[in-house]
C-alpha cells in the first residue's frame, strides 16, 4: 500500500507532500515502512525541507539488509543532506552541506562528514571536510582522506568528472595493515593509483564560443 497527500496555498504558494508506504516489495525486497515528507517554498526565503525513514529492509531470507534514513533540510542558498546505513556488520554516515549558485545550476558544498565502521575492517572516518561540487555536466570532490582509528592507516581520495573534458580518479592508500587482508601476514601496504578517462562527448558535438 503506497498512499500520499499534498496541500498548497494560493495566496503564497506553498508545496507540503507526505507519502507512506507499507509491506512494499522490489525483487526479494521486503520494506514494511516508507514515510516520506517534502515541504518546499518558491519564494527566495522560503526554506525546503525533506525527509525520507525507509525500513528496516529485509531480504528474502528474512534477516536485515539495513536501515538507511535521510534528512535534508536547508533553504534555498544552503541545504544539508544527512544519510546513514546500518546493517548487521556495518555502519556507513554520510553528510554533505552546501547549495546552488545563484544561476541555480551548480550545487557547491563540501563533503561534512564520512564515516564506516565494520566489524573486519575497524572505524574509518573523514579527517576533515573537502569541497564537493556537482553540476548536470560536472562534478568534483578535493581530496578526501579516511584515517582509521586503530592504526596509521589512511584512505585518500579525489576525482573531477567533465562530460565534455578530461576526467580524473587519483586514489592514494598510506600504512595500511596487510592482516586486513591476510590475517597469516604482517607488515603494512601503500599504493597509488590513477584513473584518466577521455571526454563522454566527441569533439565535433562540442559547443564553440564565437
Amino acid at each position: 500500500m503506497l498512499t500520499g497527500r499534498w496541500r498548497a496555498a494560493l495566496r503564497r504558494p506553498r508545496l507540503q507532500a507526505q507519502v507512506e508506504g507499507r509491506k512494499l516489495r522490489w525483487q526479494n525486497l521486503s520494506i514494511p515502512t516508507l514515510d516520506a515528507t517534502l515541504e518546499a517554498g518558491l519564494a527566495a526565503d522560503d526554506k525546503l525541507t525533506v525527509d525520507v525513514a525507509l525500513g528496516p529492509v529485509e531480504d528474502g531470507r528474512s534477516t536485515p539488509a539495513g536501515i538507511p534514513a535521510f534528512a535534508g533540510p536547508g533553504d534555498d542558498v544552503r541545504h544539508r543532506l544527512s544519510i546513514e546505513l546500518v546493517t548487521p556488520r556495518e555502519q556507513l554516515k554520510v553528510r554533505l552541506e552546501g547549495g546552488l549558485d545563484q544561476q541555480l545550476k551548480v550545487w557547491q558544498g563540501v563533503l561534512a562528514q564520512l564515516e564506516a565502521q565494520s566489524d573486519d575492517y575497524g572505524h574509518w572516518r573523514l579527517s576533515g571536510a573537502s569541497a564537493l561540487s556537482l553540476a548536470a555536466d560536472s562534478a568534483s570532490v578535493a581530496n578526501s582522506c579516511l584515517r582509521h582509528d586503530a592504526s596509521p592507516a589512511q584512505l585518500c581520495a579525489q576525482a573531477g568528472w567533465n562530460e565534455s573534458g578530461n576526467s580524473e580518479l587519483q586514489v592514494e592508500l598510506q600504512a595500511l595493515p596487510v592482516e586486513f587482508l591476510a590475517p597469516a601476514l604482517t607488515g603494512v601496504i601503500a599504493a597509488k593509483w590513477r584513473l584518466a578517462l577521455p571526454p563522454m562527448v566527441p569533439s565535433s558535438l562540442r559547443p564553440h564560443s564565437a
